[in-house]
């Protein structure tokens, strides 16, 4: 039977009740989109530069009760001294910088989404939380006419105003 043959479904007296679409099924596996992102370091060179053991471990259990319990984040984060907070931020902006997000944990190991799509160029504009057309961007810049065209003087936030 071919998968997108109509199949008639005979109930009881002989009469089609209804008529189904076989469709595929989507296959699971490896992704087969490109990383978004040219990734210059692994999530776990990233944690390694700013936490050590006993900090990684601290975090393992943190996200390990944030996942199991579910709850609000705020509770979650009142709970990690304030020394390991910055360092976690750092972790999670570079991350996010190379193209990785939303860590879990998975047998005790702390594992990260990679952000993938089609081929386009992305840069830290791209993956910033900030949007311009919401004016949270902190770049700055206008545009100006020159020459009868609108030229883009757009500075980003991390090459400074």
């Amino acid at each position: 039977m071919e998968v997108a043959e109509i199949v008639n479904m005979v109930v009881g007296n002989s009469h089609p009740q209804s008529k189904k679409v076989l469709m595929p099924q989507e296959r699971s596996g490896s992704p087969t989109k490109p990383p978004l992102v040219k990734t210059n370091l692994t999530p776990d060179e990233i944690m390694a530069d700013y936490l050590d053991w006993s900090d990684m471990e601290f975090m393992v259990k943190v996200l390990s009760d944030f996942q199991k319990n579910q709850t609000d984040w705020e509770q979650v984060r009142r709970k990690i001294p304030d020394p390991l907070l910055e360092k976690w931020t750092k972790v999670l902006a570079n991350c996010r910088d190379n193209g990785f997000i939303a860590p879990k944990i998975k047998n005790m190991k702390i594992v990260w989404k990679q952000i993938r799509g089609n081929n386009w160029a992305v840069d830290k504009c791209s993956l910033c939380p900030n949007s311009f057309v919401s004016g949270r961007c902190m770049g700055g810049g206008k545009m100006k006419m020159i020459d009868g065209d609108f030229k883009n003087f757009f500075k980003p936030c991390w090459e400074g105003r």
